[in-house]
């Protein structure tokens, strides 16, 4: 399974298990989306995009005059080239402190070459495309005036259409000999894929840092990732109860309104040794390979991305890290799980994102240097264990059983957990 792929099956899980934890809007859990993209979902009352600003000046996107009016780009066109507009203002004043590392890497938006492509829903053909900051326009690339002028000339091309196919985002595609990352856009008016949708910017940024992370960081895929089978993955009793008290050592964690240095310090000391105690359980290896290396690797992979994006909101906003958003990944029920097959997808891939995300910010507040160490494999779960494990298994005991004795282990996340486990 190629990387790509790995992170269209990331994906589904997210997208699911965060719906779920969202609700309709009675409470009740939102029955199982179709298959979708790799989008690091925010909840759909996450709020508006960051305001980086637009230029105030720009007018409707045109084409030269004589290039007939199937090329006029419409209202949704509009707002995909306003939303692009803000995004890369924020990386052109910001990138420095939405994603860099003490080694020089710094996640540039702004500079990659997109190809952004127009399909007004599942299964439609895809309509037209867009380049922008392409380094190597094709023959054929029209050039719009009244774009806004932090994106360079905007070109009108259809000429990979077929190439991109029926993909939602593509990291590499080949347009004119440049790999360009290309995504789908539009769609109906509730789809995260639309540009007034409140997720799409988050998604662009989100799938943008893939895209970093293959080529302009050349990071290190983690051995570990996909490395065992989902339907494999332990879903016993007490595995899964030993996940739901990682979950709950990180959410009371992560939404402390003011937490301290000294206080992230001593949640992750606390997350080390459940996870590490997790380790040591007989269930916890499967084909060679351990749980707690499976679940750093996708912390790696997608815990990075949601932190990225997420420090992206914060930072163009001028707010602060959405901790409330993070605790959306991790600790659902049974209830809200519905299935054993929502179960494993939660548990084998979507809550990587909550709990890498969760685990990069206590980093962050414990002043621990964490970045650098991602493009060579290491997740922010390695990073913690090499800075907060136990000094002896003693106090790796002494933790665990406090961490047992404060989240209600026995009465509340045991019975939980046994929940989940019957699910069928």
């Amino acid at each position: 399974m190629d990387r790509t792929t790995k992170l269209w099956v990331a994906a589904g899980a997210s997208a699911l298990l965060v719906l779920a934890a969202c609700g309709d809007d009675d409470g009740a859990a939102i029955p199982p989306p179709p298959a979708s993209p790799d989008a690091g979902l925010l909840p759909r009352d996450a709020g508006s995009p960051p305001d980086a600003g637009i230029p105030p000046d720009v007018g409707p996107a045109t084409p030269p005059a004589d290039s007939g009016p199937d090329l006029v780009p419409d209202t949704v066109d509009e707002s995909l080239f306003e939303v692009v507009s803000e995004i890369v203002a924020t990386f052109e004043s910001q990138a420095m402190d939405v994603w860099s590392d003490s080694s020089g890497t710094v996640y540039r938006f702004d500079e990659i070459p997109l190809y952004l492509v127009r399909r007004d829903g599942d299964g439609e053909p895809n309509v037209r495309g867009y380049l922008i900051h392409h380094p190597s326009p094709p023959e054929g690339a029209i050039t719009l005036s009244g774009t806004p002028e932090n994106l360079g000339p905007v070109l009108r091309y259809d000429g990979a259409l077929d190439a991109f196919g029926q993909e939602y985002f593509d990291f590499t595609l080949d347009v004119n000999g440049v790999p360009t990352l290309a995504f789908q856009y539009a769609g109906p008016e509730d789809d995260f894929a639309t540009p007034t949708s409140p997720e799409f910017p988050m998604y662009l940024v989100h799938e943008g840092f893939h895209r970093h992370q293959i080529v302009e960081g050349a990071w290190t895929e983690p051995t570990s990732w996909f490395a065992i089978d989902p339907m494999r993955y332990p879903m016993d009793e007490s595995s899964v109860a030993m996940t739901l008290l990682e979950d709950a050592v990180l959410r009371e964690a992560i939404l402390d309104p003011t937490p301290s240095a000294e206080e992230a310090e001593s949640a992750l000391r606390t997350f080390v040794a459940v996870r590490e105690t997790r380790r040591a359980l007989e269930p916890s290896t499967v084909d060679g390979v351990n749980v707690a290396d499976y679940d750093d690797a996708g912390e790696n992979v997608e815990g990075t991305a949601l932190y990225t994006e997420l420090t992206f909101v914060a930072v163009g906003g001028g707010r602060p890290f959405d901790s409330e958003t993070v605790g959306h990944y991790i600790g659902l029920t049974a209830e809200l799980l519905e299935s054993r097959q929502w179960a494993i997808e939660h548990l084998t891939q979507g809550r990587t994102y909550g709990t890498g995300a969760s685990i990069a910010h206590l980093l962050d507040l414990a002043g621990t240097s964490w970045r650098a160490s991602m493009p060579d494999g290491l997740g922010p779960y390695g990073v913690a264990r090499a800075h907060f494990a136990p000094d002896s298994p003693e106090v790796q005991r002494t933790l665990f059983v406090a961490a047992q004795a404060t989240h209600a282990y026995d009465t509340g996340l045991l019975p939980q957990a046994r929940a989940i486990a019957a699910l069928e």
